[in-house]
């Protein structure tokens, strides 16, 4: 059960990170030069997703997104599984988005809305946070640490208790994944696309 509900809020997560990371719906326009900037960063991103991609070792049972989401429908998993995300900052438009992702993830597999709570960039609040849904027992809770350090006791306790734990942006390494960049070949990749 525990794998079921790492693999859903893996899609969760994933669905809610191609959102945040999408452009948004705003009617300003953009000039072409700012345009030509944008698409450089996508395709720098894109270049190191896909050298992260060859990199990383083959697994035997690795799945596809759809795999995934089709599995997590065809499962019986109960709907009401409950799933948190603690964000950093709901102020931040790219949190938002992330949010929306969460959110419309959890509806295409047929589960109840899950809880976003905003730790408005509050160490201590984001500790609290946690706690909380560690508390309620929550099945899963999704992190975007402010202070990977601050949230170490609290992540150890949900994973002890049988809570499913993941990170977003950031990363608190004793979860149960992770999913990020990896910041220092994405600002190589800006710097250079800058020089360009």
């Amino acid at each position: 059960m525990k794998k079921l509900v790492a693999m859903l809020l893996v899609v969760s997560m994933v669905g809610a990170s191609l959102i945040g990371c999408g452009s948004s719906s705003s009617t300003t326009t953009e000039t072409s030069t700012e345009a030509e900037e944008a698409e450089e960063e996508t395709e720098a991103e894109e270049s190191t997703e896909a050298e992260e991609t060859e990199e990383a070792p083959a697994e035997t049972d690795e799945m596809t997104m759809d795999e995934v989401i089709a599995a997590v429908q065809a499962s019986d998993v109960p709907s009401d599984l409950k799933l948190g995300y603690v964000c950093m900052n709901l102020a931040n438009p790219w949190f938002v988005q992330v949010v929306e992702g969460f959110e419309d993830a959890c509806e295409e597999m047929g589960l109840a809305t899950p809880l976003t709570i905003d730790s408005q960039y509050d160490v201590d609040k984001q500790v609290s946070d946690v706690e909380t849904l560690v508390n309620d027992q929550y099945d899963a809770i999704m992190i975007s640490p402010i202070d990977q350090n601050a949230l170490e006791s609290v992540v150890t306790t949900a994973n002890e208790a049988g809570i499913v734990t993941s990170c977003a942006a950031q990363s608190v390494d004793i979860a149960d994944f992770r999913y990020i960049c990896e910041e220092y070949s994405y600002g190589q990749a800006i710097g250079t696309n800058a020089a360009n």
